[in-house]
């Protein structure tokens, strides 16, 4: 139901190395605190493939071309709003494919 370390460093790493090197923008800032804001009015569900007790039906993404078909978030709220700008333009094309995928 959480993530603790040692898994934690990998997400945190990577988290700095992009925040370090992209266009600096506020996106993140208020993508951050719109999704405080959302889990915190919403309390949503873990889905259960996530939990411990779901965990023989979690779908390892790298044994699947690192992608895997599934559910991560009950919130269906939009939280981050590209600013078009930089690698964030990058991001978007990203992200319309990823949408594409999973319609």
């Amino acid at each position: 139901e959480s993530v603790g370390m040692p898994e934690a460093r990998i997400i945190l790493s990577q988290a700095v190395i992009y925040c370090s090197m992209t266009f600096k923008s506020n996106a993140c800032y208020e993508a951050i605190s719109a999704a405080e804001k959302a889990v915190g009015e919403a309390r949503p569900e873990v889905p259960r493939h996530l939990t411990r007790a779901g965990a023989s039906d979690y779908i390892y993404p790298h044994d699947h071309g690192g992608w895997a078909d599934q559910q991560y978030s009950a919130v269906k709220k939009k939280i981050y709003k590209s600013r078009k700008k930089g690698f964030e333009k990058e991001l978007d094309r990203i992200h319309e494919n990823v949408r594409k995928r999973i319609a």
